[in-house]
């Protein structure tokens, strides 16, 4: 079985669903470093809720199964869209848990794209979690703080052009001068005689509309 990027990148769109946009990001830069090198990484988690947080802390405690977490709900980066969890997806389309050498270069990989390795830390080790704080702790995420977006938004094609086609006038007063009135707008007397079609600069009369931009 062959997967291609795309179908990976398809995959994990699914999952990165409420996931800070800037994380998001290096999700997929992981996934595409990664496929370069004969590896498939499949994204698993990406945001969690508070009472799936808590359904998963009961695990191997109040509930059947293997203790997979110690963080409750609010404890984790999960909660907060900061945090992805992988795997490898073998040729056979089965996945992988197996920390091998593959799966160490994934880590090296998230590293180099400045994600925290969970398989770094030293009271539990959780070796499919890369996070990206932004430099706020758990506590400042539960009292509300968030990073700032960091994802330049582009301008439209037409609010891009209502701006260029607006021009900014000013109205001619007492006492003005084409001088006093472009050292105001940072211009210069040429380019306001230019941008208004006038030849002498001392001929010019209270009332009258300049283009000044």
């Amino acid at each position: 079985m062959t997967i291609g990027l795309k179908e990976l990148l398809e995959k994990a769109e699914k999952k990165l669903q409420g996931v800070h946009p800037l994380v998001a990001a290096k999700a997929r830069q992981l996934i595409e470093q990664a496929y370069k090198e004969g590896i498939n990484v499949i994204i698993t988690q990406g945001l969690r809720t508070i009472e799936e947080q808590n359904e998963l802390y009961a695990q191997g405690r109040t509930k059947p199964g293997k203790i997979v977490t110690n963080a409750k709900g609010g404890y984790s980066y999960h909660n907060f869209g900061l945090a992805f969890d992988f795997a490898l997806l073998n040729p056979d389309g089965s996945v992988s848990w197996n920390v091998d050498d593959k799966w160490k270069r994934v880590a090296q990989i998230g590293k180099s794209l400045d994600l925290e390795w969970g398989g770094d830390w030293k009271d539990f080790k959780d070796y499919p979690h890369f996070q990206y704080t932004f430099g706020l702790s758990l506590a400042d995420l539960r009292a509300g703080k968030r990073p700032l977006e960091q994802v330049a938004k582009p301008v439209s094609a037409v609010s891009a052009t209502q701006t260029k086609a607006t021009p900014q006038t000013y109205t001619i007063q007492k006492g003005d001068t084409l001088s006093k009135i472009a050292k105001k707008y940072n211009t210069t007397v040429d380019a306001l005689q230019k941008l208004n079609g006038i030849r002498n600069p001392n001929l010019i009369r209270v009332g009258q509309k300049l283009r000044v931009k």
